[in-house]
């Protein structure tokens, strides 16, 4: 046997447990779960949280609640299997936005980073809630082994182990995001939003893929009167000022079609496509002396009016940014071909397959 004891239990007797070590003994199981009881009642909890709980320590769980007009606890089959789908969506927009850092683009490539991926392929799905209809995910914490993006370098140096907690936090603050966007949205022409305005909500992981995602979430028809409610319940990790808590952001079914508006503003005019950029090197950057980074050039794109012209982040590997700097240091103007990568009103060109130093006329 072995005595565990919980300090921050109101009574010392209520804090402490008897738990059997050895599977052997004849009452062995009716002693375990005087341990499961025990727990309910110093953490207040039901049996199916502190089951979770224990089974699910590695994991974060969030809650999908969406009010149907339907028999509680059940969805249209025909919608089901798209909501299902959207859920995947929504936790992919919040882990791809991760692997950019602070720079997530506002349109999410089609090819998705790796980390995304093992994330995405160790999270699982629980049983429903009673009541109306609610959707149970549970995300790991971290992954294991060595975090690698598209091209084999790391998307972000020394990417923490603990990527699946940064995804929950990220999805909390891209699902406010969405929530202010909405708000932001009522009192004007959303399609008039002064240049650099929707910045800082990008930042906290708004996407066109991430409200996609959520009309899908909340029915998929553009019309408002056959959207869900919904509310989304994210388990966001503790840090050192706060304690491990399930966060809820909410949408109303007419709201809905105002987040598809929103999606369609933010993507209009930047679809992904192939860019050849050409200009002089403004800054270098890179998180350590050696691997791939980024250079801020002022130029522009090939093909487009001298009057564009714009700063764009190049991003570059390792051979790349070492070439950069020998042009920079020259004075000499770089081109580029990538893929050009909105955030915000900020330009990226990323994947870049071909660079090279221009001469000087």
């Amino acid at each position: 046997m072995s005595l565990w004891e919980s300090p921050q239990a109101e009574a010392a007797l209520a804090g402490r447990l008897l738990v059997p070590q050895d599977r052997q003994f004849g009452d062995y199981a009716d002693r375990m779960a005087d341990v499961i009881m025990t727990l309910c009642r110093v953490l207040r909890q039901p049996t199916s949280g502190v089951l979770a709980a224990i089974f699910y320590s590695d994991y974060l769980t969030h809650r999908i609640r969406l009010e149907a007009d339907t028999v509680p606890g059940t969805l249209p089959f025909d919608r089901a299997h798209r909501v299902h789908g959207a859920a995947y969506r929504v936790l992919q927009s919040a882990a791809v936005s991760i692997c950019y850092g602070d720079e997530p683009p506002v349109v999410q490539p089609p090819k998705k980073p790796r980390e995304t991926q093992a994330f995405l392929a160790s999270s699982v799905l629980a049983p429903s809630g009673i009541g109306s209809y609610v959707m149970t995910v549970r995300t790991p914490r971290a992954l294991d082994g060595p975090s690698q993006g598209l091209t084999g370098q790391p998307v972000i140096p020394q990417l923490s182990r603990a990527f699946g907690e940064r995804v929950a936090e990220r999805l909390f603050s891209a699902l406010e995001a969405a929530r202010e966007s909405v708000a932001r949205a009522r009192p004007f022409d959303f399609s008039r939003v002064p240049d650099g305005a929707i910045d800082e909500l990008v930042d906290m992981g708004l996407s066109a893929n991430l409200c996609e995602a959520l009309v899908e979430l909340g029915g998929g028809s553009t019309t408002a009167d056959s959207h869900f409610d919904m509310e989304v319940l994210v388990g966001v990790p503790a840090t050192e000022s706060t304690a491990e808590a399930v966060k809820a952001v909410s949408f109303a079914g007419h709201e809905i079609s105002a987040l598809a508006q929103i999606g369609e503003f933010i993507k209009h005019g930047y679809d992904l496509r192939e860019v050849d950029v050409q200009g002089t090197i403004q800054t270098l950057e890179r998180a350590a002396s050696s691997g791939p980074g980024v250079v801020t050039i002022d130029g522009q794109v090939q093909g487009e009016v001298a009057a564009s012209s714009r700063k764009y982040r190049v991003h570059l590997n390792e051979a790349d940014y070492a070439m950069a700097a020998v042009a920079h240091t020259n004075g000499q103007a770089i081109f580029a071909h990538g893929v050009l990568s909105p955030s915000g009103t900020r330009f990226h060109v990323r994947d870049v397959s071909a660079m090279r130093i221009l001469r000087r006329s």
